[in-house]
């Protein structure tokens, strides 16, 4: 779950974040810059002292969507080479294990054929 989380969840959501924290920051800044009491925003971006400041329905979503799928790419990358796993193994899908009645969990294992080996489907009729 926890890999879910950071491989998928977090850097997706990072730079939405990201962008909340600064729309924040602009917003205050603004607020204090104009001295607006109660640094109320209108619909058009802008506060009572007339200030324009961004929001959300300007915001610079090519950025932010393109910075989430880099991000989420990377950190499929760095937690691939980091589980510890060969390369070359192959995924084992969930089962049902009918003797036990119980759920035998995703799990990577040996592969059958070495791995500068072709599988035998896909080698020439001569040498199967």
């Amino acid at each position: 779950m926890l890999a879910k989380f950071l491989t998928i969840v977090l850097p997706v959501a990072l730079p939405f974040l990201v962008y909340a924290i600064y729309l924040k920051f602009t917003r205050a800044r603004a607020r204090a810059a104009n001295g607006a009491a109660n640094g109320a925003v209108g619909t058009d971006g802008t506060s009572e002292a007339g200030a324009a400041h961004p929001g959300w329905a300007k915001a610079p979503w090519t950025i932010i969507v393109v910075a989430a799928v880099v991000l989420m790419v990377t950190a499929l990358l760095i937690f691939r080479g980091l589980t510890g796993q060969d390369r070359h193994s192959d995924y084992v899908a969930p089962r049902f294990d009918a003797e036990s009645g119980r759920i035998v969990p995703g799990h990577m294992e040996a592969p059958l054929a070495a791995p500068d080996e072709a599988p035998r489907s896909l080698r020439p009729p001569a040498q199967r």
